[in-house]
């Protein structure tokens, strides 16, 4: 992929980069890659699969800077279908070679760059082509929503703002957009009807991943929910430190919290919330830094590092599971480093026990909450 980036960096190198149009496509196949690292990441898709996908975003849309230097405009009814153009470019005129050598995945690259912009796509595709096929058109779609946040109007429609708000949406492009249809392209009359079928691009969507992005991760949706999240797994944590249980063991009620984040969010998040709620807990319960509150800290750090092992290939409840038991571990090895003692060590057999119990709750639990989540994304989409 390294060898193709730095094609790409040469090639649109040829182009006026200062122009915003230019820049924006740029900053805009940056972005796909990245979104496509996402939807694999979160299907499982790894190695060389994902490097193609990768491979097929940075091309996608290849065409698009021949096509404004020809014409000053992306709109494709208008001038020229940019994907095709593109494809052209890659393989009629050889360009491909200079991208990745081996010829091997030529034709699920050029289908994925020549359908990634069509209004429907042909069912005559194998499932391996239509994977990527769809993969292509859901991260660029994604990113769309993205250009909308943080370019300026007038450079995405070319028009100046004034005579963008005195327009009306046609009645077809709002009907369809009602009915929750994709906008045919010739069917846009005005600056404003393309705008609807910006936002339109949700309808077309074909992994659940790629909803669940636009509603959790707009800036300030993702921040609310991650904040709510973060004050749930806090007030847990100040629940389970007031429960007086035998041999001090623990629920791991706050342990559903991180599950929950690292399904929903990812790991950076999940490690956010359970740095959070090990810190604000300590201070609100007044044991910050004395030794029940660095027990607090091992146990929460081993089971971090345990979910981000095994979340991605193992069930809710063999996570928590393992979770629990690695919150115990760290908990007993903090305890001895404190007391310079072994004695405790014995002890950690019987909370391996409890926390298989234990585990087995939270991961169901858990389980339970994500799935009644996800459903609500999807119902919202």
């Amino acid at each position: 992929m390294q060898k193709a980036r730095v094609a790409f960096k040469d090639y649109v190198g040829h182009y006026d980069v200062h122009v915003d149009e230019i820049r924006l496509k740029i900053v805009h196949t940056y972005e796909v890659i990245k979104l496509t690292d996402y939807i694999c990441d979160k299907r499982h898709i790894k190695g060389d699969d994902k490097a193609l996908g990768e491979l097929i975003a940075l091309l996608h849309d290849i065409g698009r800077f021949e096509q404004f230097v020809r014409y000053g405009s992306y709109i494709d009814y208008q001038t020229i279908d940019h994907a095709q153009l593109g494809s052209d470019i890659l393989f009629k005129d050889g360009l491909i070679r200079s991208f990745v050598e081996d010829d091997q995945y030529d034709d699920i690259i050029r289908h994925a760059i020549e359908q990634h912009n069509k209004f429907q796509v042909s069912s005559s595709y194998d499932d391996h082509t239509m994977f990527y096929i769809r993969l292509i058109r859901d991260t660029d779609k994604l990113d769309n929503f993205r250009v909308k946040e943080t370019e300026k109007v007038e450079t995405l429609l070319h028009a100046p703002l004034d005579t963008i708000l005195q327009e009306d949406i046609t009645d077809k492009v709002y009907d369809d957009f009602m009915h929750h249809h994709l906008i045919y392209g010739p069917d846009r009359q005005s600056h404003i009807d393309m705008w609807v079928s910006l936002v339109a691009f949700i309808y077309d969507f074909n992994f659940p991943e790629s909803k669940q992005y636009v509603l959790f991760m707009n800036k300030t949706r993702s921040m609310s929910f991650l904040a709510m999240l973060s004050a749930m797994a806090i007030v847990l944590n100040m629940i389970e430190n007031m429960l007086a249980l035998p041999l001090g063991v623990r629920l791991g009620m706050a342990n559903i919290m991180a599950l929950i984040v690292v399904h929903i969010y990812g790991v950076k998040e999940m490690l956010f919330v359970n740095f959070l709620r090990v810190v604000v807990s300590g201070l609100l319960s007044g044991i910050i830094l004395s030794y029940p509150w660095w027990m607090s800290v091992g146990g929460v750090s081993l089971s971090s590092l345990m979910l981000m092992m095994v979340y991605k290939h193992s069930s809710f409840i063999f996570t928590g599971i393992m979770c629990a038991i690695a919150h115990s571990t760290g908990q007993i090895l903090v305890l001895s480093f404190f007391l310079t003692s072994s004695a405790f060590m014995p002890y950690l057999g019987i909370m391996i026990i409890m926390s298989i119990i234990t585990g087995i709750l939270t991961g169901k639990v858990s389980e339970i909450a994500t799935k009644r989540l996800k459903r609500g994304i999807n119902h919202a989409s």
